[in-house]
């Protein structure tokens, strides 16, 4: 199982506190700023872990908001936590470098939904799947590399298995199940991987079929990341390009409503069992 440093976990924290002390001392993030010699953007990141703090930046940041002695000691060793290398390290540069965030926040994480269109997710993909995906998205990069990044996906499953799991509840679209990556025989052990994980109790498998028909989230799939200390829940999207992160509490609640509408809409998870079996057997048939 992989040892998982996690230095987001630690920026979280040390995030919520920087401005919990801001709001405490009465300070605006504009009123902030220019006692900081920070301009607020930058401050609006530190206190949304958007940005690793420095731990000379904390010291400034807590001398101007009156905090002093063992409490001050904590946060900038906390400061100094929150640079350290992740565990997704060892991986090297095969670690995309707009999707170290996302593997920081999915290893803090203590629950996961998400909605995948045409795609096994990430989390439920077996490595020569996964192989295949990484290699059509990027065809200019090495075998080494497609390899090593294969390798990190599977270090990121050894979540579902841990003696305390995430939990993870994975609505997929009937394309995705039918899609052709890597031949028959890669897709039948795909989907006989997503039996054996769907036996888990931490993780939860439903097939959006098409039969389905019109739905809420028609061309967008998306993931929602849920934190053991009630911090608010983070919704991601994927691009070919980048990762970007929704957080202001409404629009999150939105894509929640949106995943409740898609969970009932989709097979129950019995039924998807028997779709995916029967998709197998058609694999290996044909």
């Amino acid at each position: 199982m992989t040892q998982r440093g996690n230095p987001t976990a630690r920026r979280r924290q040390l995030a919520r506190e920087l401005r919990r002390l801001r709001e405490q001392a009465r300070l605006t993030l504009e009123a902030a700023s220019p006692l900081l010699n920070f301009s607020p953007a930058k401050l609006s990141k530190l206190e949304r872990a958007q940005q690793a703090a420095h731990p000379n930046d904390v010291t400034v940041m807590l001398a101007a908001y009156g905090v002093t002695g063992d409490r001050a000691i904590s946060l900038v060793e906390l400061a100094k936590e929150g640079r350290r290398k992740g565990w997704w390290e060892i991986y090297g540069d095969a670690v995309i470098d707009w999707f170290e965030s996302y593997i920081g926040l999915e290893s803090d994480a203590s629950e996961i939904r998400t909605f995948e269109i045409d795609l096994i997710p990430g989390l439920l993909q077996a490595e020569d799947y996964a192989r295949e995906v990484i290699q059509a998205w990027r065809s200019d990069i090495d075998v080494d590399t497609i390899e090593r990044r294969a390798k990190l996906r599977a270090a990121r499953q050894s979540r579902l298995s841990e003696e305390d799991p995430l939990a993870l509840h994975a609505i997929v679209g009937e394309a995705a199940l039918r899609q052709l990556i890597g031949g028959a025989k890669v897709m039948a052990r795909q989907l006989e991987g997503l039996l054996e994980k769907a036996e888990l109790d931490n993780v939860t498998i439903q097939v959006l079929p098409f039969s389905a028909g019109v739905h809420s989230s028609l061309g967008t799939a998306f993931t929602t990341l849920s934190f053991p200390d009630d911090e608010g829940d983070v919704v991601y999207l994927e691009t070919l390009s980048k990762g970007l992160y929704i957080e202001v509490a409404e629009d999150v609640a939105r894509y929640n409503e949106i995943f409740d509408h898609l969970r009932d809409t989709a097979l129950s998870p019995g039924d998807s069992a028997s779709l995916i079996q029967r998709l197998i057997d058609e694999f290996l048939e044909g």
